[in-house]
């Protein structure tokens, strides 16, 4: 039977298929069942689920609107000895311990990759409405011969679809997502979809996007290389070996989202360009066009963090506190776009490879920091479906 938090959900019998079912992924989106019987398992991330608060305290108003946040310089990563890069990746443990976000100069990914990149998206969500129509996200019709879970699947998502906080009113932002996949190939396994792009020519049904597909997947590689960076440092930080966490990440579950959010004058209700949540995965990239992003601080303090153009802003996810133990927490994070235009955004999340199993690294657990968390397969965003066809 459905459920909200859902440890496990099963259909088991043939003649009883429900229509439909809503399952919490850290976000509450309806999906269309298979008509075949599936086995769904959702391992024990629920604590995951509502990390980003139940209290009150998630819609306050920021109290810090002018807070500071490192800038750190990854100019010399490439060229830099061993030594450099344990000094760039110590700055980087402390600033994510302290305050959950840091900001990236010097990253390496050009300023023309970036306005291409940011002119596509824009382009896209202000123009494209027959192209956004035709790559919904979740659509009734089979997806090939086997279901694909939902956060797998690739394509455009309207505004008011998910609630990255499911005790809150859906979010205002629109959302097209792709990731590392072999477009029409056969697939490897479940958790990788198939990404979906508008036509490079138009037609009857389409409006063309020539050069779409190309620079997003150009933008996509280079920030994934720039969050792997991202992830060494902070295992040198940790005062692990520089690859120490990269079994974890061996065909990971790469995904870059481009976000429109509104202007926040409309809402009402509590409505948010995105609730507050914390990222699933290891190592989360933002790169915007305006301000929006805030990020919860120690007491639980709403912290607005300003834009500086030209950096990324890094926060870290879920499963990054689970295998340090908790010394790098989940970055409580959400959006208010309290400006008059819209924001835009890409966000590249590295998750893990869903089927492996992780929990709290050995150097992280000892008599005195005993194990917080219970080892458990990372499926995606802590969702694995089985296929029993």
């Amino acid at each position: 039977m459905p459920t909200d938090l859902g440890v496990e959900i099963t259909w088991k019998n043939p003649r009883i298929q429900p229509t439909k079912v809503t399952v919490l992924m850290g976000s509450s989106v309806t999906v269309p069942v298979p008509a075949s019987p599936v086995e769904v398992v959702l391992p024990l991330h629920n604590s995951w689920l509502l990390q980003g608060g139940t209290e009150s305290w998630v819609t306050e108003p920021p109290k810090e609107p002018n807070a500071s946040f490192k800038l750190l310089n990854f100019s010399r990563w490439d060229e830099g000895g061993p030594e450099i890069r344990k000094q760039i990746g110590k700055s980087v443990v402390s600033a994510l311990a302290k305050q959950g976000v840091f900001y990236i100069k010097g990253h390496g990914i050009s300023d023309e990759l970036l306005t291409k990149t940011m002119n596509h998206a824009m382009i896209f969500f202000q123009n494209c409405k027959r192209n956004r129509e035709n790559l919904a996200m979740i659509s009734a019709a089979p997806m090939r011969s086997h279901y694909v879970p939902m956060k797998s699947l690739r394509g455009y998502s309207e505004k008011r679809t998910e609630a990255l906080n499911p005790i809150m009113p859906k979010d205002l932002k629109e959302t097209f997502d792709f990731g590392v996949a072999v477009d029409g190939a056969q697939l490897d396994a479940l958790h990788v979809g198939i990404n979906k792009w508008p036509s490079e020519t138009g037609g009857i049904n389409a409006q063309a996007a020539p050069g779409f597909q190309a620079t997003s997947m150009e933008y996509l590689q280079a920030a994934y290389a720039l969050s792997m960076k991202v992830l060494h440092a902070i295992s040198l930080g940790l005062g692990l070996a520089e690859d120490a966490l990269d079994p974890y990440f061996t065909s990971p579950l790469v995904v870059n989202r481009y976000i429109r959010y509104p202007s926040q004058h409309k809402a009402t209700g509590g409505e948010m360009g995105a609730g507050s949540h914390v990222d699933f995965g290891a190592v989360t990239l933002i790169y915007s066009s305006s301000a929006g992003l805030e990020v919860a601080g120690p007491q639980g303090q709403w912290r607005m963090v300003q834009h500086v153009p030209g950096t990324f802003i890094v926060n870290t996810g879920y499963i990054l506190e689970k295998l340090t133990n908790g010394s790098i927490p989940a970055t409580k994070h959400r959006v208010v776009n309290r400006a008059d235009e819209a924001r835009y955004a890409f966000a590249l999340f590295l998750d893990p490879n869903p089927l492996r199993v992780l929990g709290p690294l050995p150097a992280f657990v000892d008599d005195l920091h005993p194990p917080r968390f219970d080892d458990c397969q990372c499926g995606h965003k802590g969702v694995l479906y089985k296929n029993t066809d």
